[in-house]
């Protein structure tokens, strides 16, 4: 049921602690076991605020979770292959496009030149791909040209969607990360059928 999986992964990406786990999910069977009808005022839907926060969650450093991380990119990229997506892989690794640690010269200095604005968009979900190898930390500073062609080239045993979509563009700049940022949060929106809340999110 896609109204379960959405309360679930709103519980987990939000880092619900477990006390309020428990009452959710309690309420929700006792509303089950009552035969209350599962409408907009049951524990199992989100409300507006929350749905908020979720959206707001998914819209910062995402990559600073350790624990939520993969499994939001690993949804993403179900969401994204239309879930025809297979992972198969024994390991999975995380990789952020723009640098951590961008090299002194490099071309990513240039196009991101103010150290706060780069920090905001480092771990931010636009900005992370998913690989199926250990990741070669010096090849992490590539600029975007070398490491679309070879870096992640080198990945193609593992047709992650999120990887082919950074292969397929030419540039990788502030104004693509933002639109990238609106695109990737929309397709989980939508799935999670709340297109609505988010088109006031993206309007605020």
């Amino acid at each position: 049921m896609l109204a379960l999986e959405r309360l679930a992964y709103f519980l987990f990406i939000t880092r619900a602690n477990i006390n309020n786990r428990l009452t959710r999910y309690g309420q929700l069977l006792s509303e089950i076991e009552a035969g209350i009808a599962l409408d907009q005022d049951s524990a199992l839907q989100l409300s507006e605020d929350e749905a908020w926060e979720l959206f707001e969650t998914l819209d910062g450093s995402v990559y600073e979770n350790q624990r939520t991380r993969k499994p939001i990119l690993l949804k993403l990229d179900e969401v994204l292959s239309d879930g025809t997506a297979h992972y198969e892989h024994e390991l999975i690794t995380i990789e952020h496009v723009l640098p951590q640690n961008p090299a002194e010269g490099s071309e990513w200095l240039e196009l991101f030149p103010d150290d706060e604005f780069r920090e905001n968009w480092v771990h931010s979900l636009a900005n992370l791909v998913l690989l199926s190898r250990y990741k070669n930390p010096a090849a992490s500073n590539f600029d975007f040209d070398y490491k679309k062609t070879k870096y992640f080239a080198d990945d193609g045993d593992s047709p992650f969607v999120l990887t082919n979509q950074v292969r397929d563009t030419s540039e990788w700049t502030p104004e693509v990360l933002a639109t990238r940022q609106y695109d990737l949060m929309g397709k989980l929106a939508a799935y999670w059928q709340l297109d609505e809340v988010f088109k006031d999110y993206v309007d605020s």
